[in-house]
């Protein structure tokens, strides 16, 4: 399974989805050979593949059961769905970078000279008399140009990215 998908199953699913991805991400499997090679119950391996489902990362095919007459479902990977995933993701990550972004451009910034505190506008610092509100120490002017200037790389990264992938 590519790095960049294994990250984002772990950082919003959780290890165990990770895991129950991993074992289906080169084969179709039952729930109940999952179970088997991971371990984990199959009420839990269950419980995973339903939330890779509505993630939409994971799909499954329907089979019956010659001898029970129930249902066999076997399960693998999206690779379709990975690809809308990080693209949605990375689109949220764009979306939050530009607002952040207009902030930092939009606003003048102040710190504390003990370096201890927090940064502040300057509709704060000037209601404050330019004293720290947290210590009393007289604010100074922060440069935050090496701010925007990293923000305004990784936008670039991520259109780069997400112009690629489209192509």
């Amino acid at each position: 399974m590519e790095q960049d998908l294994g990250e984002y199953i772990k950082a919003n699913l959780g290890q165990e989805v990770l895991q129950v991805a991993n074992t289906i991400s080169s084969r179709e499997l039952t729930d109940e050979e999952i179970s088997k090679i991971t371990g984990y119950r199959i009420n839990d391996v269950r419980s995973s593949l339903y939330r890779l489902y509505d993630f939409r990362l994971a799909f499954y095919r329907r089979s019956r059961d010659p001898k029970t007459g129930w249902f066999i479902y076997h399960w693998r990977m999206d690779s379709e769905g990975k690809d809308r995933v990080l693209d949605g993701q990375k689109q949220k990550e764009l979306e939050v970078l530009k607002s952040r972004l207009d902030y930092e451009e939009q606003n003048i910034f102040f710190v504390c000279k003990a370096g201890n505190c927090s940064r502040f506008t300057f509709e704060v610092a000037a209601d404050n008399g330019f004293k720290c509100p947290n210590c009393g120490s007289m604010l100074e002017h922060h440069d935050n140009s090496s701010i925007v200037l990293s923000l305004k790389t990784r936008i670039e990264q991520i259109r780069v990215e997400l112009v690629g992938e489209s192509e």
